[in-house]
Formats: C-alpha cells, sequence, structure tokens
C-alpha cells in the first residue's frame, strides 16, 4: 500500500495506480491498442519498431501501466489505420498523468485567473 494522505478527519491510502477513473482510460486504451495491433497481424516489437519505441513500452501501454505520450497514440493511429479510434481518447489519456487532487487544483487555478482578469 502507499502513503497515506490526509483528506479532512479520513485518511485514504495513495497508490501508484491512481484512482478507477484514472487508470481505467488507461487500460481501455491499452486495449483497444492491442486489439487493433494483433488484427493488423503485428507483435508487440513490430509495433514498437514501427512507432520508434521498445517492446516493453508496447506492453506497458497495453496493460495501462504506462502513459502514452500524445506523439505515441498519433503515430498508433496512423499506423494501425485505427482511423482516429486512439487519437478520440488522446485527451483523456492525457488528463490521467495528473493526479485527481492536482486536476482539481489546476481547475481553481483557471477560475482564480478568470476572476482575476474579470477584477482588473
Amino acid at each position: 500500500m502507499g502513503a497515506t494522505v490526509r483528506v479532512g478527519e479520513v485518511r485514504s491510502p495513495v497508490t501508484a495506480q491512481g484512482s478507477e477513473g484514472e487508470t481505467g482510460i488507461l487500460r481501455c486504451f491499452g486495449q483497444q491498442l492491442r486489439l487493433l495491433r494483433t488484427s493488423r497481424g503485428l507483435t508487440r516489437a513490430e509495433l514498437g519498431a514501427k512507432l520508434g519505441y521498445g517492446e516493453d513500452m508496447v506492453t506497458s501501454v497495453e496493460l495501462g501501466r504506462r502513459i502514452p505520450r500524445p506523439e505515441f497514440i498519433d503515430r498508433a493511429d496512423a499506423i494501425l489505420e485505427a482511423g482516429g479510434l486512439l487519437t478520440v481518447m488522446k485527451e483523456e489519456v492525457a488528463r490521467a498523468r495528473y493526479p485527481a487532487f492536482f486536476r482539481e487544483v489546476l481547475c481553481v487555478h483557471a477560475m482564480l485567473q478568470h476572476l482575476a482578469s474579470l477584477t482588473v
């Protein structure tokens, strides 16, 4: 189990896996990538070579353990002739890079910036 953080009076574990919402999109993306790869008759090593990544990166992405960069997603979509199936998930995959608490901080920061622009 990971470290413990205090949220009000409640203690909740923080793991490297993140919340279900964060890892769910990564697993979904990975499953789509694997289905497309296998339907094209490519091994993980072959796809990795075409993408400019190693087999281990493709494996990690397919298993939802690594967050692919936008370039990886764009190239995979083109190479696998996915017709945008992978690129449509790019924004959600990118959001998974940040822990939930930080996404909330970014939202508050954006609102504060907006309010500050209205009062100037």
